[in-house]
């Protein structure tokens, strides 16, 4: 329980230090949209995230996530993501989110690597992006991201 609350503290600071909710509402969650995020029992689930008819994933809530803590990992990583390119993991900053030029790129992603890092394995990262490769969400092929580095 005590860990529960200094994750949500920690979280409530991370947002206090970018406003998410500035870009996320205004977009209306596009990242939450019209997908179903990769998910396995390491994330906690058993099964695919369901989407409303609407097409908003079954969480979202007024462009808020009703599981936050509990998020599956692309959503954890979003507005970065993991790509094979040429053969090498890389992470990469999806242009599609409007925060994506607003951001501390460099410091945010340190903060990304490091929280993934004590939770998931490379090999669970490899499935993602397998996963990925063979299910790309339609509304990715067409979208442009900014190649960072290796993962």
């Amino acid at each position: 329980r005590a860990n529960t609350c200094r994750r949500r503290i920690n979280n409530y600071k991370l947002m206090a230090k970018f406003n998410w909710l500035k870009y996320c509402i205004p977009c209306k969650s596009w990242c939450c949209k019209g997908e179903n995020p990769y998910t396995s029992k390491g994330d906690g689930y058993t099964g695919k995230i369901k989407m409303k008819p609407n097409g908003d994933c079954e969480f979202q809530e007024e462009g808020k996530c009703s599981i936050y803590d509990k998020r599956p990992f692309e959503c954890r990583t979003f507005p970065f993501d993991i790509k094979r390119i040429n053969g090498k993991l890389m992470w990469i900053l999806w242009k599609s989110c409007p925060a994506h030029d607003k951001i501390d790129v460099k410091k945010l992603l340190k903060e990304r690597e490091e929280s993934i890092k004590k939770v998931y394995s490379k090999e669970y990262v490899e499935a993602y992006v397998k996963y990925h490769e063979k299910n790309e969400p339609k509304k990715y092929k067409a979208e442009k991201y900014i190649v960072l580095k290796e993962f």
